[in-house]
């Protein structure tokens, strides 16, 4: 599979929950407590080739551990659909659910593993290729960033942003036939070669 070991399972920061991608649900564990929130979902493709793995959602804890995002797409129905939900883990609600709008917050995931809360938890990532080209320079704008609770999205070059974040979260690697560039997720500067 082209889609790694994170797609299965994600920590929250301190490691004392962990979400799980099961093969017909999703679960999230309390560690050392037990199971404390369960979610099905459609895995339509369980051993073809060409799929594999892409009907996995790919998962987000927020620090402390209860709020938890999900998206993925489903193979399901006659047509894919792309689905993105923040679910309220400790009430069982999802607070925040994606209606489709391009302007909204989402971005499809796959494959890169771009799905992750600030280190307070109060801002989340998502990754949208439609804005990624490397030969414009702005690969790094398929990163997004939103405030939760008010669901818009932020502006990276505001302070108020830069304070939210570990520096090694705002990283990220591009890949050439040559090289391996480490760029920076809020302007595109290439950091290191």
């Amino acid at each position: 599979s082209d889609f790694g070991i994170e797609r299965w399972f994600q920590f929250n920061r301190d490691g004392s929950f962990i979400a799980v991608a099961s093969r017909d649900d999703i679960q999230v564990w309390q560690v050392g407590g037990g199971l404390v929130y369960t979610s099905a979902y459609n895995r339509f493709y369980s051993t073809d080739a060409f799929i594999y793995g892409a009907e996995i959602p790919q998962l987000a804890l927020s620090p402390d551990g209860s709020l938890l995002a999900v998206s993925g797409v489903d193979f399901g129905s006659a047509s894919t659909k792309q689905y993105f939900e923040v679910i309220d883990i400790l009430h069982n609600e999802t607070v925040y659910s994606w209606n489709g709008r391009k302007d909204h917050l989402h971005g499809s995931l796959y494959s890169y593993p771009g799905l992750g809360f600030s280190d307070d938890g109060t801002i989340i990532q998502t990754f949208d290729p439609t804005y990624f080209s490397i030969e414009a320079g702005s690969a790094y704008q398929s990163f997004r960033f939103w405030k939760t609770g008010y669901w818009q999205e932020l502006d990276r070059t505001t302070e108020e942003f830069s304070g939210y974040h570990a520096p090694s979260s705002l990283l990220f690697a591009l890949q050439s036939d040559e090289s391996v560039e480490i760029a920076d997720r809020t302007n595109g500067q290439v950091l290191s070669k």
